[in-house]
């Protein structure tokens, strides 16, 4: 079971990784904590480079 879900991780970040749209995530803190390589350069630009 834990190998199953570690496979659909996997999966599911390789897929926000390469997908060719701004993604992003944010705590209920409500800061921005993953972005996808689209969007990372955007919130860069925009933000400084403190992506945690």
């Amino acid at each position: 079971m834990e190998k199953d879900l570690e496979r659909s991780r996997d999966f599911y970040l390789t897929l926000f990784e390469e997908f060719p749209a701004l993604i992003w995530r944010a705590g209920v803190d409500a800061k921005c904590n993953y972005f996808n390589k689209k969007m990372a350069p955007i919130y860069r630009k925009n933000h400084g480079a403190g992506i945690r």
